[in-house]
């Protein structure tokens, strides 16, 4: 942190407090935040009276806290996976993590460190590696593959790989939604190869360590769920090589089979369009197409291509690799890009908008429920204005988890916000529109806090369009736009205007950064826009394009 950010932090968490994690071998005392302008803000302990108190925690690097990362992204997958499982930290706290689900008996156990040997004949469970977990050549080519679990630092946050490591090949690795649990163990995108690759031998693809009482019924089913055209290719043959099936048995794994055989039928049909698409879109220079074409291309049908659908594949890629090129030859100009840079960067938005969404949402569901214990506990104690702040913040993150929220949740926040409304005259509740969520209304704020905020946020604009990062441009921009948003309207509209109030008339505006990536409050910029007497497009695509050419003309700009 810097001390501009941290100035920031303050005032969004000026009622919350911070405490030492336990999870993360720390003494559980409260700790404080440090501001300096000399070297990197940051969190230390209160002062102890007695001098005697002692923290544990010598850890200072962010992959101490990678179990608490892998704990998180685990529960994530397992909703997206529709699985009703669960992920349990073990002990040494920071080594293992076990990942549980309904399917039989058998879950995952992932190593982080060396700490605690894998147990590679234990049914119950299937062991996943750190990176810096040995594994010795016997056992890898005993099982044929291995799995190993790694995490990648992107932003201020990290992200899971899980990776397959087998004799003779490189090990492949994958996010975790492009991974799947079926009855007979944890399957990436590699294991389907191999298990391509085995079906004409009598070797099972977990040698020998296989979910008891799996049937064949069972089996395809598992095998539908999965999605995988190899996987369900490979257990049809294995279900009809096991027959013949009797009774009931017989009747179901016929109708199994049938489904299976139109299922890929139909997988294949979606194929050839998909790539027949893509193929029209190279040919017609749509930049903006081929990108969003490939992506589903590489994400739906990335094994088992035609060599066909492999040269239509290539030829897209270097279509992009090339418009990729032209448009920084154009930046190296400082030229403003045209319609074929725009829809890149379009396009790298739009994609970190939707790995980043179900994240986000997860997150604002677990602040939300310690939130509604924390005013369970603590609501009758609290003064007023703090007691409707918390409610307020806790209407904000029950909007922005959105679908995650149940229905008694839903019901939980409304009453908190019905007792906040009631309080301090009774003030009104508004609504925000297209959320259903009410949430209390601002108050304004002085004139000195306003210009305050609007310094603050200007210097933050300019910091951000140094980047020249499209990551960094979303991330940053929409949490400065949530800050906005916290303010009256008008003192939206005040503070907005304030950090214009330098930029001369041919110059990019600072605030297209939070056009761009507040793309729920379009009218707000636009109402700015009008009055710098700046015309923006009418139409929302049109209007979006304009937002992304103003943040690459920012980039380019040498800032004040």
């Amino acid at each position: 942190m810097e001390a501009i950010e941290l100035d920031a932090f303050r005032r969004e968490h000026s009622a919350d407090t911070f405490w030492c994690g336990l999870l993360l071998g720390g003494c559980g005392t409260q700790l404080s935040t440090k501001l300096y302008t000399d070297r990197v803000c940051h969190f230390a302990h209160l002062p102890d009276p007695t001098g005697l108190h002692v923290c544990q925690r010598r850890a200072r690097d962010v992959s101490s806290a990678d179990h608490l990362y892998v704990k998180s992204a685990a529960l994530a997958w397992l909703v997206d996976q529709e699985h009703q499982g669960d992920v349990h930290l073990r002990e040494p706290i920071g080594s293992v993590v076990d990942i549980a689900w309904e399917h039989g008996t058998r879950g995952l156990r992932l190593h982080l460190d060396g700490e605690v040997a894998p147990a590679w004949d234990n049914e119950l469970v299937e062991p996943v590696l750190g990176t810096s977990v040995p594994v010795d050549v016997d056992t890898l080519v005993r099982r044929r593959y291995i799995h190993r679990v790694r995490l990648d630092s992107v932003g201020t946050a990290r992200r899971v790989r899980i990776g397959t490591q087998a004799p003779a090949r490189d090990t492949e690795w994958f996010t975790l939604g492009e991974c799947h649990m079926s009855p007979d163990g944890f399957r990436t995108p590699a294991v389907e190869e191999i298990l391509a690759a085995a079906e004409r031998t009598a070797w099972s693809p977990f040698a020998g360590v296989v979910a008891k009482g799996t049937t064949a019924v069972q089996r395809l089913e598992a095998a539908l769920k999965s999605k995988s055209m190899a996987i369900l290719r490979s257990d049809c043959r294995t279900v009809e090589a096991g027959g013949p099936y009797e009774g009931t048995e017989a009747q179901e794994v016929a109708g199994l089979l049938e489904r299976a055989r139109l299922w890929l039928e139909e997988q294949e049909k979606l194929r050839a369009d998909l790539f027949g698409r893509l193929a029209q879109a190279v040919r017609d220079g749509e930049s903006e197409e081929v990108t969003s074409l490939l992506t589903q291309a590489d994400r739906k049908a990335a094994r088992e291509r035609t060599l066909e659908q492999h040269d239509i594949a290539r030829q897209a890629a270097a279509f992009l690799k090339d418009e990729k090129r032209r448009a920084a030859q154009a930046a190296r100009e400082n030229k403003v890009p045209g319609p074929v840079a725009r829809s890149r960067l379009k396009a790298r938005v739009e994609s970190k908008v939707e790995r980043a969404q179900s994240l986000r949402e997860s997150q604002a569901h677990g602040r939300m429920l310690d939130l509604l214990g924390r005013l369970g506990r603590e609501a009758d104690q609290l003064p007023v204005r703090e007691f409707r702040y918390r409610v307020f913040t806790l209407s904000k993150e029950a909007e922005e988890a959105r679908a995650l929220v149940t229905a008694e949740e839903a019901r939980a926040v409304e009453g908190w916000l019905a007792r906040a409304e009631q309080s301090e005259g009774g003030a009104e509740a508004a609504v925000r529109p297209g959320s259903g969520t009410p949430a209390v209304p601002a108050a304004r704020r002085p004139a000195p806090v306003l210009a305050e905020t609007a310094a603050s946020m200007r210097s933050m604009l300019k910091l951000i369009a140094r980047s020249g990062s499209a990551v960094s441009t979303l991330k940053h921009g929409r949490s400065l736009a949530e800050g906005l948003h916290r303010l009256h309207p008008e003192d939206q509209v005040q503070v907005l205007m304030a950090i214009e109030d330098s930029t001369r008339p041919k110059e990019p505006l600072l605030c297209s950064v939070l056009a761009l990536a507040d793309t729920a409050s379009p009218d707000l910029y636009r109402d700015l826009a009008s009055r710098l007497g700046r015309q923006v497009p009418a139409g929302a695509s049109e209007a979006d394009e304009h937002w992304q050419a103003e943040v690459l003309r920012l980039q380019q700009h040498p800032h004040r």
